[in-house]
């Protein structure tokens, strides 16, 4: 019975070493397993946060704009701005085959074309890519995207950099030591100081360079006492990048220390205690082994909620709660790893992923039945401004306040969420129209509420964007894309809360095509002048004609300027058009001088216009070109537009009035401009808005504002031009008001060139044979 006792104690002492060593294995190799996944989550959520900023730089406007310029110096500029502003250290800009055509990298760093095939190829399959690549001996986390306006016109791509402070973040989260190694010899580049203590991970390296060129990763324990495991974090074909993970098996160990010593003299005691407590303490003590192995098993499987039962103060007890510690440690780092995937840090509120899940859920039917509810994007406006005066610890606090006023704003079962650094997005279930008005409102009235902190109060003002489903789209992805739509239209509006109005989407996207058409528009000959007249009052014999530009785009049809100048505005082409109208109406002067039509053109200049230095010089420089007199070029601006920069357009104006070019207000009556302003001005002549002409009629209000408008005119010795003649009762009131000229459909529609000179000569053909009656007579 003793020898039994003492093989079974023996046994026992065994079977804890091994419980232990098992326990340790595992939960070493569980670690190495739990880092792999906190990095791929930590490192797959900045790059998603990484691509989602390079997304919507490559969607801006103002991006697209610069990167369509293909001007090498704008493009630098612009490039570099913008990678400081996504807080990158590389910058990239590709044109549609892949080529560099600018870049802005650290001193000392190189980049060939090819280093981004991979990438390059991953992003022409996927619409875009991310992930890491060795640069100049440095890893590198990237993004690379493409830039449409509306076509593929190049690609944009960031990069930045990772080292000590990404291990560190990573470090940690998972209590691992870690270190960043390039190549096939296991270049360390960055490291913990736990490993700086060894000369280099040669053996594992040995381990990396002889396996299998497919394996991502390799693993090999025992090295220097501790765990490795290594993670290729670049794609095949490209030369690697690894994560080595490593923990130290003996401090693993440490919570067992001096068990099995303890264990062994016990046994020995036992050895000299009579059968029966042989007996007693050889079911004492398996059974809480038993229980420690399956502990083990579960937590190998991932089951961290079942405690490990611990009875008595011994050793065995003792170990039974070193194991329920350690787990209870190990389930709450996976929960809290697995929250921070899934929620803002600042916050604590679910992130824009988070939120795509959570609004795919909601959207889906249940027992048939079509779940209904609203999309709300808000976005506080002028944020940078409170980071800039007040700092970003402040900016920060506004967040957090901003975050639970929202959340007092919604019902219970909605869902709060922020998507961008001051964008919040709000999931309201079960609602329609109508209550997501009314609920909006309420939200918008409570984020207005004044805030105070630090002694500061601060009033906040929001844009809001609402997308409903099913009415707005029913897929998730494009509900979130078309609340942003509608956010992007209440910015552009100056309005505080807009729905997706159906369309929006279609117009946004034929924005962005006739933006990359309108540059190609003059080159194809799509663009065209057309001619109408103006007419002398008295007699209605014709003076001049207004140059209206035209533009027949080959797929969309008639565009009508009021779309596509705004576009050219916005795009930076209005330089490039105003000297193609006015080359085209000058040129078409001259072809009328040859064949004997005396007529001058009027040509419409827009605020962009009006801004530009440089502007006389081109206009004279036309005029010379085509020896046309510069009297017959009269110049018309709008109130509005001379108000935009009213300084430099009276420099302006007053130069091309000096050359002797005619100024005309156009669209008097319906700008901004004072009396007091309009007398500095250098004009010659008043164009009555046509919305007080058109249905102009004796003794109306219309009749008045016209009476009072030649009177004003007159008295500043102006000439008056009446546009939107259409009707002779019309025509005849402004007779009798003593109105100078008058255009409109009364007379004639805009014609065509050939046209207009046919009318010309019809219209001075019957000028003669009323004369030559009248002689008669």
């Amino acid at each position: 019975m003793l020898a039994i006792i003492v093989s079974f104690q023996i046994t026992v002492l065994v079977a804890t070493r091994y419980a232990v060593s098992t326990a340790v294995d595992q939960q070493l190799h569980r670690q190495l397993e739990v880092g792999s996944r906190v990095w791929a989550q930590s490192h797959g959520a900045q790059l998603v946060q990484l691509t989602e900023r390079l997304l919507v730089l490559a969607d801006d406007f103002g991006f697209k704009q610069a990167v369509a310029t293909e001007d090498p110096p704008t493009l630098r500029s612009v490039l570099a701005n913008q990678t400081e502003r996504l807080g990158a250290q590389y910058g990239l800009l590709l044109d549609a085959e892949g080529m560099t055509t600018a870049s802005h990298l650290p001193d000392g760093a190189e980049l060939r074309d090819a280093d981004l095939g991979l990438a390059l190829e991953a992003a022409r399959q996927q619409g875009f890519a991310a992930g890491v690549l060795a640069l100049s001996g440095r890893p590198i986390r990237y993004a690379l995207a493409p830039v449409f306006a509306p076509d593929l016109v190049g690609w944009v791509a960031v990069g930045e950099e990772m080292g000590r402070e990404s291990l560190g973040r990573f470090e940690s989260i998972t209590g691992l030591d870690a270190a960043l190694a390039l190549g096939s010899d296991c270049r360390v580049v960055a490291q913990s100081p736990a490993l700086a203590a060894f000369d280099s991970p040669q053996g594992f390296c040995a381990t990396l360079s002889s396996a299998d060129s497919d394996h991502e990763w390799a693993q090999m324990e025992g090295l220097a006492g501790r765990a490795l495991r290594a993670e290729r974090l670049t794609r095949d074909g490209s030369a690697p990048v690894w994560l080595l993970m490593s923990s130290a098996r003996e401090q693993a160990l440490q919570p067992f220390a001096g068990l099995q010593s303890r264990a062994l003299w016990l046994g020995l005691l036992a050895a000299l205690i009579t059968l029966a407590v042989a007996s007693w303490i050889g079911t004492r003590v398996s059974r809480p082994v038993a229980q420690l192995a399956d502990a083990a098993t579960r937590m190998r499987q991932g089951d961290y909620e079942a405690p490990v039962e611990a009875r008595g103060d011994d050793e065995i007890g003792q170990l039974a709660r070193a194991f329920t510690r350690m787990q209870r440690a190990i389930g709450e780092r996976e929960r809290r790893i697995l929250h921070q995937a899934t929620h803002d840090g600042l916050t604590d509120l679910p992130n824009r992923d988070q939120a795509l899940h959570r609004l795919t859920l909601a959207m889906e039917a249940k027992d048939g039945a079509v779940a209904h509810g609203a999309v709300v994007r808000v976005d506080i406006r002028r944020f940078r401004e409170v980071n800039n005066l007040l700092g970003q610890a402040f900016g920060d606090e506004v967040l957090v306040r901003c975050a639970e006023r929202l959340k007092g704003a919604v019902r219970g079962q909605d869902l709060v969420a922020r998507v961008g650094s001051n964008e919040f997005l709000l999931l309201m279930y079960g609602i329609g129209a109508d209550d997501a008005q009314a609920r909006v409102e309420r939200l918008v009235a409570a984020m207005k509420a004044p805030l105070v902190l630090s002694r500061t109060e601060l009033a906040l003002d929001v844009y809001v964007g609402v997308a409903l489903f099913p009415e707005d789209a029913i897929d998730a992805a494009q509900l979130l894309r078309r609340s942003d739509i509608a956010l992007g239209a209440a910015k552009r509006g100056g309005q505080v809360i807009s729905f997706y109005q159906k369309g929006s989407e279609e117009a946004h996207l034929r924005r962005l095509r006739l933006i990359g058409d309108l540059r190609h528009a003059e080159s194809r000959g799509e663009l065209q002048l057309v001619f109408q007249p103006q007419m002398a009052v008295l007699d209605e014999r014709p003076v001049h004609a207004e140059a209206l530009l035209r533009w027949r785009h080959p797929e969309l049809g008639f565009v009508p300027p009021d779309e596509f100048v705004a576009l050219a505005e916005h795009a930076g082409l209005i330089p490039s058009i105003t000297r193609f109208v006015i080359g085209r109406a000058l040129q078409q002067l001259d072809d009328w001088r040859l064949r004997g039509i005396d007529c001058g053109v009027a040509i419409n200049l827009s605020a962009l216009d009006l801004s530009r230095q440089d502007l006389p010089e081109t206009v004279l420089g036309l005029i010379s070109k085509y020896r046309i007199a510069p009297e017959l070029l009269v110049i018309e601006v709008t109130e509005s537009a001379m108000m935009q920069d009213l300084e430099q357009s009276i420099a302006t104006l007053h130069k091309l009035r000096s050359a002797g070019i005619p100024i005309a207000v156009d669209d008097f009556g319906t700008g901004q401009s004072t009396l007091a302003q309009l007398k500095r001005l250098p004009v010659d002549q008043l164009k009555i808005d046509k919305s007080f002409v058109m249905a102009l009629r004796a003794g109306t209000d219309d009749e008045r504002i016209v009476s009072s408008i030649v009177q004003l005119a007159h008295a500043l010795a102006l000439v008056v031009v009446a546009e939107g003649v259409e009707t002779e009762e019309g025509l005849e009131v402004l007779r009798r008001q003593g109105c100078e000229l008058a255009q409109g459909y009364l007379h004639s529609r805009p014609l065509e060139p050939e046209e207009f000179a046919r009318w010309w000569g019809e219209r001075r053909r019957k000028e003669r044979v009323a004369a030559h009656g009248e002689a008669q007579r």
